[in-house]
């Protein structure tokens, strides 16, 4: 079940996001991974997410959490959506559904 939870939340019936998110993965090719390396983990260039959760009674305090050089802090995860871009929701025309 927990596999078709993400296409549930999504509404889509086809349940088919694992295998498009294969099939995307299978079309890379050697030299857009390589990229996509050299900008996200030697360059350090691009989006990257840092999220800590503490205990009971921890946390309180600022000083309990990492605060990289160069990263800016969000106190939540809505701060954080909102400094993110919008791009348009991928629309899924009612004629491209499978009947039920």
């Amino acid at each position: 079940m927990d596999l078709y939870t993400g296409d549930l939340d999504r509404d889509n019936m086809r349940f088919d996001t694992c295998e498009r998110l294969i099939a995307r993965l299978r079309a890379l090719t050697q030299s857009q991974l390589s990229e996509y390396y050299q900008q996200a983990v030697i360059k350090q260039q691009g989006l990257a997410l840092l999220s800590e959760i503490s205990g009971v009674g921890a946390g309180k305090d600022p000083a309990d959490y990492a605060h990289p050089a160069g990263w800016t802090m969000f106190p939540d995860a809505s701060a954080l959506q909102q400094a993110l871009p919008v791009q348009p929701k991928e629309t899924e025309r009612v004629e491209d559904r499978p009947e039920p």
